[in-house]
C-alpha cells in the first residue's frame, strides 16, 4: 500500500512538472520573454548612443576651453604690449619733468613734447581704429598751441600726460560704443565693442556683426558669415551693456591676429 502511495505522489509530481515545463514553453511566455530581449538590447543601444554622445561634448567643451585659455592668454600678452608702449612714453616724459625748473629746459622739453606726440600719434595711428580722428585731433591741437606759443612747453607738457593717462585708460578697459563704420562702401554707424586697445567687434542693427582687421598698414571690417559667431558678438556686446567688464567670452579669434 505504502509502495502504491509512494508510486502514486511520484506520478503526480512528473505530471505537475510537466505542467509547469509546458506552462514555461507556451506560446504567450515565449512572445514576452522575446518582447523583454528586444527591449533590452534597444535599450543597451540607446545606452551606447548616449555615450558616445556624452563623450564628444566633453571632448568638445575640452577643446573649446583650451581654445578660450589661449585667446585670454594672448588677450593679455598684446595687453602687456601696449601698457609697455604708453610706460614708455610716460617714462619720457617724467623724466622731462624733472628739470622744469630749469628755465634753459624749455626748449629741450619742447622738442621733448613734440617728439613723445609724434610717437603717440604713430601708435594711434597704427592701433584700432577706435575714434581716431578724435584722438589724432586732440594731439594735433596741442601741437599747434604749442608751436604758435599759444601754450608754454611746461603746458604742453602737462596736457600730453592727460592724453597720455587717456591712453592708458583705454588700454585697461572693455567698453562698448557707437561709431560710425564704413561696411560694403558705405559708412554705417554701429555699435562696438572694444576689448583694451587690442581689439574690436561691430554689430549692427540688422544682425550683422563682424571685427577690425589690420590689411597692411589700413584697417577694414571684417564681417562675420556664421550665424553662431555673430551671436557670440552679440552678446559680448549685450554683456559690456550691461556693465560686466570682465569674464570668458568665446570670439572670433581672427580678430586677435592684428598684432601676432
Amino acid at each position: 500500500m505504502d509502495h502504491k502511495r509512494n508510486e502514486l505522489m511520484q506520478y503526480s509530481k512528473a505530471i505537475l512538472m510537466c505542467a509547469l515545463l509546458g506552462g514555461l514553453v507556451s506560446p504567450s511566455f515565449a512572445d514576452d520573454w522575446e518582447s523583454v530581449s528586444e527591449t533590452m538590447s534597444t535599450l543597451r543601444s540607446e545606452l551606447s548612443v548616449l555615450s558616445a554622445q556624452v563623450k564628444d561634448q566633453e571632448s568638445a567643451h575640452l577643446a573649446q576651453m583650451r581654445a578660450l585659455r589661449m585667446q585670454h592668454s594672448e588677450l593679455e600678452l598684446q595687453m602687456r604690449r601696449e601698457r609697455a608702449k604708453l610706460e614708455e612714453i610716460d617714462k619720457g616724459l617724467s623724466e622731462a619733468a624733472l628739470q622744469l625748473d630749469d628755465t634753459e629746459f624749455s626748449i629741450v622739453l619742447q622738442q621733448q613734447v613734440e617728439a613723445n606726440v609724434a610717437q603717440l600719434k604713430g601708435q594711434i595711428e597704427q592701433g584700432i581704429p577706435y575714434r581716431q580722428e578724435e584722438r589724432l585731433a586732440a594731439l594735433d591741437q596741442l601741437t599747434k598751441d604749442l608751436l604758435g606759443q599759444k601754450i608754454s612747453a611746461q603746458k604742453a607738457t602737462l596736457q600730453l600726460w592727460g592724453l597720455l593717462e587717456d591712453e592708458q585708460r583705454l588700454s585697461r578697459e572693455n567698453s562698448v560704443d557707437r561709431q560710425i563704420i564704413q561696411l560694403d562702401g558705405q559708412d554705417i554707424q554701429v555699435q562696438v565693442a572694444r576689448l583694451g586697445l587690442v581689439a574690436m567687434y561691430f554689430y549692427t542693427e540688422d544682425g550683422k556683426a563682424g571685427f577690425a582687421k589690420k590689411e597692411g598698414t589700413t584697417w577694414t571690417w571684417v564681417v562675420l558669415n556664421q550665424s553662431s559667431q555673430a551671436e557670440h558678438v552679440r552678446r559680448l556686446i549685450d554683456q559690456l551693456t550691461k556693465g560686466v567688464r570682465s569674464g570668458r567670452f568665446e570670439l572670433p579669434t581672427a580678430a586677435f591676429e592684428n598684432e601676432l
